[in-house]
């Protein structure tokens, strides 16, 4: 007994270590572009990412930079895989990411990321991109790995294919994606303080239809702030930040100042060439975020 508890702690500390090393790095990204704070409340539109933003929001713990995301898809894996993935393939945890990635586009070569779409500095592959554009669903794309994996068995250990199973059954399926996804209070304080303080709020994500219903349904007190017409989710659209038609698209529907919050530099880039100020997030806790809140006046 003593023995498992001893490796349960190893592998909750190497995660913790993971999950830190993965914050730092998206940390590391720094574009900045402030938001100037002229335009008066009701000229002004402020659009929110929700992935890093309004969902799975980062926070710095002791300094450190914290990301959920890594954390709960870490934890729904299982520490114990991660270890025997570790001594076994003899391979960092932190490289299963971008080995699902090439498993992806094994699964369907056909399918191409042309909007340089990225999680971090990881280009997404074209299914993945197929996915959240709304063009095939996630239990598509899932029963497409399992096949894959089925037939090239041979290709992988046995570690390698139970993660990449699970890894596409916690991305893929839509209850169990949204299960895994958080919305802290830091994040719907924020927003709310933007509606009260007279600020038409909007959402602009990439995020697929169906785990997008679920999200909605099962965080009423977020999406309630938000009017109907001003999210803007990359599945219903069929379009994908960073692509330049994506903002040209929400520009058609909304008039003045927008003020554009995201967590990935490319899509703040684009939102840049688009017109659109821009606020590059990192965690409602930092300065940074402390500063917007005094420059837009709702601290």
């Amino acid at each position: 007994m003593a023995k498992y508890l001893l490796i349960s702690l190893f592998c909750l500390l190497f995660i913790l270590f993971l999950v830190v090393k993965m914050g730092k790095r998206s940390a590391d990204i720094k574009l900045r572009a402030p938001f100037s704070g002229n335009a008066a409340p009701q000229k002004l539109t402020i659009l929110f990412d929700l992935n890093g933003v309004l969902v799975n929001a980062s926070s710095y713990f002791l300094g450190i930079h914290i990301s959920p995301r890594h954390l709960t898809f870490m934890w729904e894996l299982g520490p114990i895989n991660f270890l025997k993935y570790l001594i076994l393939a003899r391979k960092s945890p932190l490289a299963l990411s971008r080995a699902f990635y090439v498993l992806l586009d094994k699964v369907d070569p056909t399918s191409i990321n042309s909007t340089g779409t990225r999680n971090n500095k990881d280009l997404l592959p074209g299914l993945m991109c197929d996915w959240l554009k709304g063009t095939k669903t996630g239990a598509e794309i899932e029963q497409m790995i399992n096949d894959y994996l089925n037939v090239h068995e041979q290709e992988f250990m046995a570690i390698e294919r139970l993660l990449f199973r699970k890894l596409a059954h916690a991305l893929f399926d839509a209850h169990t994606y949204q299960n895994l996804c958080t919305v802290a209070a830091q994040a719907i304080e924020f927003a709310a303080a933007c509606k009260a303080r007279g600020y038409r709020i909007g959402i602009l994500s990439n995020w697929d239809p169906a785990s997008f219903a679920l999200l909605q349904e099962k965080n009423p007190k977020l999406f309630n702030l938000f009017d109907e017409k001003d999210i803007f989710i990359s599945g219903h659209m069929h379009l994908l930040k960073p692509d330049p038609a994506i903002y040209q698209e929400v520009l058609k529907h909304i008039d003045g100042v927008i003020l554009f919050i995201d967590d990935q530099h490319e899509n703040i880039e684009a939102a840049q060439k688009s017109g659109m100020q821009t606020f590059l997030f990192e965690a409602y806790d930092s300065a940074d975020v402390k500063q917007l809140g005094k420059q837009l006046r709702i601290e």
